[in-house]
């Protein structure tokens, strides 16, 4: 399974907000949206990102930990690929994206 591009572009990812300016009426989360949200919670908690310390270091898994993450959560380096090009064209939805993983992130740690 080829993992090796996908880590730039998750990191690449966290970007998109600050340069998405499109008009975007589409903020409501689909089925696939809760799916990458986590996915993208489980990267970033084992990139050992928590929301604790704003500005903190990203770890990135190794691509072995990152395939097993998408094997985890049965989604494939292309669908992946697909919803990292989606939404840095819908940056309302991607904004979403951030909330949900927020929570997700906020609910593991209790």
């Amino acid at each position: 399974m080829k993992t090796h591009g996908i880590i730039p572009g998750l990191i690449l990812l966290c970007a998109l907000l600050s340069s998405g300016c499109q008009k975007d009426n589409d903020s409501v989360l689909e089925p696939v949206d809760i799916r990458f949200a986590a996915f993208y919670t489980d990267y970033l908690m084992t990139s050992r990102v928590d929301g604790r310390v704003e500005g903190a270091d990203l770890v990135p898994p190794d691509a072995k930990v990152l395939g097993a993450l998408i094997v985890s959560h049965s989604i494939t380096s292309d669908e992946l690929n697909g919803r990292i090009r989606f939404y840095k064209e819908h940056p309302l939805r991607w904004r979403s994206v951030l909330l949900e993983v927020r929570e997700n992130i906020r609910k593991k740690r209790l």
